[in-house]
């Protein structure tokens, strides 16, 4: 049982993801969404299957086509899509009716993403109008008998001639089995006669809320229900050491997912909430006044935190499901019917009101097949729960086994703590004998560890001298080699300079002796010239007539 066990933590911690980025894009116009778009049309969703058709992935989503504006006319289509809305997957229920603008590209070409201007029909009003009239129809009221408006006949009457056959055989022949087989005949072949919504549904809920919306609600409710219980006890068990406390937080969470999901998985999705909410109420009062009040010590307020979300959450429910005047009498039956069935006990003993739910409604607003509806709507509903029962199960089963090991653990540790005392009194009993023994030992053993100790110190003192010399003796032959390079150098950089200096002074003397000419002509030029001008000065002649 503990490797099932294991096993089933394994899957279950397999199952669990995280989502961290967020799909962003910029939403196009109803005209860039026609344009661009490779397929417009609207179309009820029948199906929704994991893609295998090709290497994008995702999800594969079947519609039944209504109108198509754009693309090729066919009764159904399939579209793909991402499998998360961070890579802008366009999330998709059953039964719901979508006007869709399927894009082309090379990895898909019918592919829908949140980036496009896919919507439901009720939230499409301003495409509608753009888009006009669609260029084929398809008239819904011919796909099938079970597919019409209540009080299609279309089928009954196969359904009705089969089963007087079948009763005639039985008369003749008296097998019960025939007769069971004529009344499955008359289930599959004949179409429901009686309004599609449930008959507590039908009578208490707006009528504009579906079937299908209210049930995926439901689910979603329930889900919520019991991550938020499962966050709690968490926090509990993380919080206190407390074997009591963990144990009545662990049998809370292993409680109240069943308690939620039964609830939500009710044929009549409507009492299912009543139930939800009911639920809710009867645990926020446990918690609060009931028998539970304290028991989780000082982690209480989680619990009632907890619980009185999960009413506020299951109130804004039913109120957007139902009128105001509804509302507040169910608010009330509700509240009465709690304070006189509240939760007994550590074990968690809930009456359940689907019994008293029966009373919501007049005698003659039930019937036999009331709350059967179609095949479809049956198939689709088995699938969702077998969905949900898949994401749950191993959760469960991880939850049981947590419970499981603590439960053992306790029971181990307080069942047989005072044989574990016992056993290390003997213990130290039998090491205090041996007291003397390990002394010497412990002596004997340190002083060949300090004598090994000085023999390593000595060894090492002598490979560093060693190496110190080597290091000395290395030293002198470099600083030798130094010395004769740098007088080697010295010498030919006097020789140099003085080389040097030699061509300097010549270069001066000539400089000079250039120079010194160049003044001697300039200054027997300039006497030269002042001689000119006395001698023109003096000349006694005259000036010629």
């Amino acid at each position: 049982m503990r490797w099932l066990a294991m096993l089933f933590l394994g899957l279950a911690s397999l199952a669990q993801t995280s989502e961290a980025r967020a799909c962003s894009c910029v939403k196009l116009s109803p005209s860039e969404g026609l344009t661009s778009s490779h397929a417009v049309f609207t179309g009820e969703v029948i199906k929704i299957e994991p893609n295998l058709a090709t290497r994008f992935g995702g999800r594969e989503i079947t519609l039944r086509v209504e109108r198509v504006w754009k693309g090729e006319p066919k009764e159904e289509i399939k579209v793909h899509t991402a499998g998360t809305s961070a890579a802008c997957g366009y999330t998709f229920v059953k039964g719901e009716t979508y006007l869709v603008y399927a894009l082309r590209d090379d990895a898909d070409p019918m592919r829908v993403s949140l980036c496009s201007r896919t919507a439901l029909v009720e939230n499409a009003k301003e495409d509608l109008s753009y888009l006009g009239k669609p260029s084929h129809e398809f008239d819904s009221g011919k796909r099938g008998g079970c597919a019409a408006a209540p009080g299609s006949t279309d089928g009954t009457g196969l359904g009705l001639f089969a089963l007087l056959l079948l009763g005639a055989v039985f008369v003749m022949r008296r097998r019960p089995e025939i007769l069971a087989v004529g009344v499955l005949a008359v289930s599959l072949l004949g179409c429901n006669t009686t309004p599609n919504k449930p008959s507590l549904m039908a009578n208490m809920a707006k009528e504009e809320v579906t079937v299908y919306e209210l049930r995926a609600r439901d689910y979603e409710y329930a889900a919520q229900f019991a991550q938020l219980v499962a966050a709690c006890v968490s926090d509990i068990t993380s919080a206190t050491d407390d074997p009591s406390i963990r144990e009545h937080a662990f049998q809370w969470r292993m409680w109240a997912m069943p308690q939620a999901r039964a609830a939500a998985f009710d044929q009549d999705p409507f009492a299912g909430l009543i139930e939800l909410w009911v639920l809710s109420e009867q645990q926020h009062q446990y918690f609060d006044e009931g028998g539970g009040a304290g028991t989780l010590g000082d982690r209480d307020n989680c619990a009632l935190d907890t619980t009185e979300h999960l009413v506020a959450e299951a109130e804004l429910i039913a109120s957007n499901v139902m009128s105001g005047n509804e509302f507040e009498r169910m608010q009330e039956v509700v509240a009465d019917w709690v304070d006189a069935h509240p939760i007994e006990g550590k074990l968690f003993v809930r009456p359940s009101a689907r019994a008293d739910l029966a009373t919501l409604v007049s005698p003659e607003q039930h019937g036999g097949l009331k709350a059967m509806g179609s095949m479809e709507e049956t198939l689709r509903d088995m699938g969702d729960r077998m969905t949900i029962l898949t994401v749950q199960t191993p959760v469960e089963v991880r939850w049981q086994a947590e419970y499981l090991v603590q439960a053992l653990f306790e029971e181990r540790v307080h069942g047989r703590i005072d044989s574990m005392v016992n056993s290390m009194s003997e213990m130290t009993g039998f090491l205090d004998t041996f007291e003397g023994t390990l002394s010497a030992q412990t002596r004997a053993l340190l002083q060949g560890i300090e004598k090994e100790r000085m023999t390593v110190f000595d060894a090492v003192e002598e490979e560093r001298d060693a190496i110190v010399a080597a290091i000395g003796d290395e030293r002198d032959a470099i600083l030798g080699e130094l010395d004769s390079q740098l007088a080697t150098t010295t010498a030919k950089l006097d020789t140099v300079g003085r080389g040097l200096i030699d061509h300097f002074f010549i270069r001066l003397v000539e400089v000079l002796v250039v120079m010194g000419v160049v003044l001697f002509l300039m200054v027997l030029l300039v006497l030269f010239v002042l001689r000119k001008r006395e001698a023109k000065a003096i000349d006694p002649r005259p000036p010629t007539e």
